[in-house]
C-alpha cells in the first residue's frame, strides 16, 4: 500500500506541470475574453448599470456600480471585468472609500490567476484584499482572499508557503464556523500536500472532505469535494 502511495506521489509530481496549465485553462475558459457565454439578462444588466454611471458624480456609488459590473463581466469577460475592476479600485483610491477597495482588490487578484501569464502579479492585490477585510472585519472576504493566496502559491508550486496559507484559512474558517468552506479548504490542501509529498496527512485531508460530505449527505456537493474524495 505504501509503495503505491508513494508511486502516486511521484506520478502526481511530474504530472504537476500540465495539472498547473489545466487549471490555468479551466480558468480561462471560465472567464473568456471571447464573450461566448454573455446572455440576454447579462447584457441587459451591464446596459442598465452603464446608463447608471452616466449620471453618477464620482464618488462611492459610482466605484460600487463599476464594480458591480466587473462583477456581471467576471464570468465570461476577462478584458472587461479586469478593466471596470480596475476603474472600481483607482476610484475608491481616489476618493479614499476604503471599502469599496476591497472587492475589485481580490477581483483583481483571480483575474491575474485567470489570465494565467501574470499570476504573480495577483500577491499585491489578495495581501491588500487580506489588509482592508481585516480593517473591516469582514471575515467572509478576508477568507477568501487568503484562500486566493494559497492557490496562487500552489500555482508558483511554492507548496511551503501554500500550505501555511491553507492553514492560515482552515484555522479561520473554523473560527467563524465555516464548515462548507472548511471542506473545500481540506481538498485543495491534500492535493498540495500530495504534490508537496506528505502522503499521509493529504490523505488525511481527504477524508476529513468525505466525512464532511457523509454528515451532509452529500447535499450540495461541490466537483472539488467530489473530486478529493475519489483521490482520497
Amino acid at each position: 500500500m505504501t509503495n503505491h502511495l508513494n508511486q502516486q506521489a511521484k506520478l502526481l509530481d511530474s504530472l504537476w506541470p500540465h495539472c498547473r496549465l489545466l487549471i490555468l485553462a479551466f480558468s480561462l475558459v471560465c472567464i473568456s475574453q471571447s464573450s461566448v457565454a454573455q446572455n440576454s439578462s447579462d447584457s441587459q444588466l451591464i446596459d442598465s448599470l452603464i446608463m447608471r454611471l452616466s449620471v453618477l458624480e464620482l464618488g462611492e456609488e459610482k466605484a460600487d456600480v463599476l464594480n458591480q459590473i466587473s462583477d456581471v463581466y467576471y464570468d465570461f469577460d476577462w478584458k472587461n471585468a479586469t478593466d471596470y475592476a480596475q476603474l472600481s479600485l483607482n476610484l475608491s483610491k481616489k476618493t479614499n472609500y476604503k471599502k469599496g477597495e476591497l472587492e475589485p482588490s481580490n477581483r483583481l487578484g483571480e483575474l491575474k490567476i485567470a489570465n494565467g501569464i501574470h499570476v504573480s502579479e495577483c500577491f499585491e492585490y489578495f495581501d491588500r484584499a487580506v489588509k482592508l477585510a481585516m480593517a473591516k472585519d469582514n471575515q467572509e472576504m478576508e477568507l477568501k482572499a487568503l484562500t486566493n493566496i494559497a492557490l496562487a502559491y500552489s500555482l508558483n508550486k511554492d507548496f511551503n508557503e501554500s500550505i501555511r496559507y491553507y492553514f492560515l484559512v482552515i484555522d479561520l474558517a473554523s473560527d467563524i464556523n465555516d464548515k462548507a468552506s472548511s471542506a473545500g479548504i481540506f481538498g485543495e490542501l491534500g492535493k498540495v500536500l500530495l504534490f508537496y509529498g506528505d502522503i499521509t496527512l493529504g490523505l488525511f485531508y481527504f477524508e476529513s472532505v468525505l466525512n464532511f460530505e457523509t454528515e451532509n449527505e452529500f447535499r450540495n456537493s461541490t466537483p472539488a469535494n467530489l473530486f478529493a474524495i475519489s483521490n482520497g
